[in-house]
């Protein structure tokens, strides 16, 4: 059980902070740069996921051996569709919902909660089998 708890706990932790990175970089893009909230969550996103990696990587799933390529690669699809599964909820949020696009950070709540899903699965049975 114990074992099982540090599993997702590093997950949640992992998720956790790239939604924390993510929110803080959307905030400061849109609100203080006045960027706009698309353009500023592509790339908040992107620096989310970074972060994720290396949190996942070793605790989440242990992985001890030193990464590949063909694990790399099987890492970004499973990020690219998170990610989509991320930015068309937040997307979709922002077009159909004022308040989420006056407060886009809002947005990211529903958003990173069901790409979280996407992504753990992926990690699960396609990155780190």
């Amino acid at each position: 059980m114990t074992k099982l708890i540090k599993h997702y706990g590093a997950f949640v932790l992992a998720g956790g902070g790239a939604f924390v990175i993510n929110s803080i970089l959307l905030l400061l893009l849109v609100n203080i740069m006045r960027l706009d909230p698309y353009l500023s969550q592509a790339f908040a996103v992107v620096c989310g996921i970074v972060y994720s990696w290396f949190i996942n990587r070793k605790y989440t799933f242990a992985v001890t051996e030193k990464p590949s390529f063909q694990e790399f690669i099987k890492y970004c699809g499973t990020m690219i569709v998170s990610t989509l599964v991320n930015y068309s909820i937040y997307s979709l949020s922002i077009t159909f919902f004022a308040v989420f696009y006056m407060y886009p950070v809002l947005a990211l709540i529903p958003a990173t909660a069901i790409s979280m899903i996407v992504s753990y699965l992926g990690m699960r049975f396609h990155t780190f089998r």
